[in-house]
């Protein structure tokens, strides 16, 4: 199993506080999970909030009561609930509670109705959440559904006003709003090396229009654990640094789910990405880790990672240009 922390939490990029109280919470029993649609049985005109109650959501529907979001969605239309189990909730950790409760109950409600069958890898979902659309993906020949980057562990329980899937985790990586890939990195100031590095490679306008993509994105601390007459090379070579940084980028979202042992994904730049999974360890060119992973994009999703990917040939080219100034060189 994968160990998940989405970064934009970790490095302090979200504000806001969240209001729900877990332990004053009573809990029941929840329904066992199912994939199979669960119509409304005669004389049951259960709305979306009553059935959250009857499969033992008892936290999401106090959290619904007590934003008012009970109310939207009994009076507003259809909906789809992408709903998160009490364990759940509890799973949230402390840094993931400087979210606003509103916002998050919003990013699991996307209008309209989606069964398990509607649903299509990389469509996006229109959500209460203004200009803030929900991802699904469809990963193992669509036997694993994930929004917004989790798991859906349910599906199909139907309401009069809307149809509800069992999520095993809340979504906390919420996108800004336009929130592409390059303006989830500018919003977080760990990441202003490799945006300077960005926007001398001439490559802000792909990361923003480009789309779906998964970015590995190296940190202040990795990119300065260069040598430095590695990153003054890139830095005088916008061509070669392109090459470098367009290495980090792969056509489509993949999430940690998605990300499979033995996995071989090409990149914008052209050379391939090998992955494997140890100790539940997303590991990049098998010395790379994923350090933190599935922070959402509006334009795909982004993982966090421990080293710069920088392609064999290039790094070939780097030692030859280094070693004929006659200084000792090696990457790590």
């Amino acid at each position: 199993m994968l160990y998940i922390i989405p970064l934009f939490l970790i490095i302090g990029c979200s504000n806001a506080i969240w209001m729900l109280n877990l332990n004053a919470v009573t809990t029941e029993p929840e329904a066992k999970l199912e994939h199979a649609a669960i119509p409304i049985k005669d004389g049951e005109a259960k709305n979306l909030v009553d059935l959250a109650e009857s499969l033992g959501l008892s936290i999401l529907v106090k959290a619904l009561e007590e934003t008012g979001m009970d109310n939207v969605i009994d009076h507003e239309g259809k909906f789809t609930l992408f709903a998160p189990t009490n364990e759940a909730f509890k799973r949230i950790p402390e840094w993931a509670k400087d979210l606003p409760l509103k916002e998050v109950l919003r990013y699991h409600i996307a209008r309209g109705l989606y069964y398990d069958k509607d649903l299509q890898n990389d469509m996006k979902l229109r959500t209460l959440l203004t200009k803030r659309d929900l991802r699904i993906n469809l990963y193992d020949n669509g036997q694993t559904i994930l929004a917004g980057g989790k798991r859906i562990n349910g599906s199909n329980y139907e309401a009069h006003n809307g149809v509800l899937h069992l999520l095993e985790d809340v979504i906390v990586s919420i996108p800004a709003r336009h929130g592409t890939v390059i303006h989830q990195l500018r919003r977080c100031p760990v990441f202003s090396d490799l945006v300077e590095l960005i926007d001398r490679a001439g490559l802000d306008e792909a990361l923003q229009t480009h789309g779906p993509i998964t970015f590995f994105a190296p940190s202040n601390d990795v990119i300065r654990k260069l040598p430095p007459d590695v990153i003054k090379h890139l830095v005088d070579d916008p061509a070669l640094l392109k090459e470098v940084l367009t290495y980090h980028v792969l056509s489509g979202t993949f999430y940690s789910p998605g990300i499979k042992d033995g996995m071989e994904g090409t990149t914008m730049q052209g050379k391939s990405l090998i992955f494997s999974i140890k100790d539940g360890e997303v590991i990049i060119n098998s010395k790379t880790k994923v350090t933190s992973a599935d922070s959402n994009a509006s334009n795909g999703v982004i993982h966090s990672i421990d080293n710069v990917l920088i392609p064999p040939q290039i790094q070939a080219k780097l030692k030859s240009r280094i070693l004929k100034k006659s200084r000792a060189f090696s990457f790590q």
